[in-house]
């Protein structure tokens, strides 16, 4: 289980989606691309951490998919999206 308490729960929870798909029949790289809801770090700003942006990046370039991350910089905030591009 991912564990929001730890400085950088976004990896492990993407290793647990792609073990489920795998587990379900489904492969990440026959996916057109793959996007990701972030809810909280309101006191970073909603994004993710640039440890997480730095992995998403190298992730994108070796899937050869676009990721988004959709986000809210607070909790009334409007939706955000950070693309990634390969």
């Amino acid at each position: 289980m991912a564990r929001p308490q730890t400085p950088e729960p976004q990896p492990e929870a993407f290793i647990r989606l792609v073990v489920k798909l795998i587990q379900s029949g489904q492969h990440i790289w026959d996916q057109p691309g793959i996007s990701f809801y972030l809810d909280g770090r309101w006191s970073s700003g909603g994004r993710p951490s640039n440890f997480s942006e730095e992995a998403l990046s190298v992730l994108s370039q070796i899937l050869e998919r676009p990721i988004k991350v959709f986000y809210r910089e607070s909790p009334e905030g409007q939706m955000m999206v950070m693309r990634f591009e390969p």
